[in-house]
């Protein structure tokens, strides 16, 4: 069965896993066994009530019911035209609520993403809306390189530098602003 699980130190995980691919199928009781005495005891628990780091989770009730819901129906919710006609006007219907808590114009319209690192790496190349030829031409939309910045606190999401590496921009790009208290 391999070392006693339970003695192992966090940054030692990985020496305690199978350095290998089965070479036959794996028992669901080992994947469990392993899940429960490797793994969940070295995890930061963000459901826990005494989790303040970062962001809310949806780790609820109606929450965990919609994971479910959504993992039994496997809709795409891309396109009304495609399948899920019933899901996109449900996502419609749901981001008119957000604009109506927000108070904001019927003309304010939204996307639901699914990660913050999603959200950020679109925001950030919507820059496209702004920087003309940037489809056709280098990320500024020149012939010649013209170093693009992004404001950003001294303090953003992870996420930030990833979206900027991913469009080419660089971590160069992000020029951090400090904060105050």
């Amino acid at each position: 069965m391999g070392p006693d699980r339970s003695r192992i130190h966090p940054g030692k995980i990985r020496d305690a896993l199978p350095t290998t691919p089965p070479k036959t199928e794996t028992r669901f009781d080992e994947i469990v066994s392993y899940s429960t005495t490797l793994l969940l005891p070295r995890i930061t628990h963000w459901n826990h009530p005494e989790f303040f780091a970062y962001f809310a989770i949806s780790v609820s009730a109606s929450g965990v019911l919609a994971e479910f819901l959504t993992a039994a129906l496997s809709t795409q919710a891309m396109l009304w035209l495609t399948i899920a006609p019933a899901i996109t006007e449900l996502k419609a219907v749901s981001l008119g609520g957000f604009r109506q808590l927000l108070g904001r114009p019927d003309s304010f319209d939204g996307i639901v993403y699914d990660t913050t690192s999603i959200a950020s790496l679109h925001n950030l190349a919507a820059h496209e809306l702004t920087v003309p030829d940037v489809n056709t031409k280098d990320s500024t939309g020149q012939d010649h390189l013209t170093p693009m910045s992004i404001d950003v606190s001294e303090q953003p999401h992870s996420s930030i530098d990833k979206a900027a590496i991913t469009l080419g921009l660089g971590q160069d790009a992000l020029r951090k602003i400090s904060v105050n208290g």
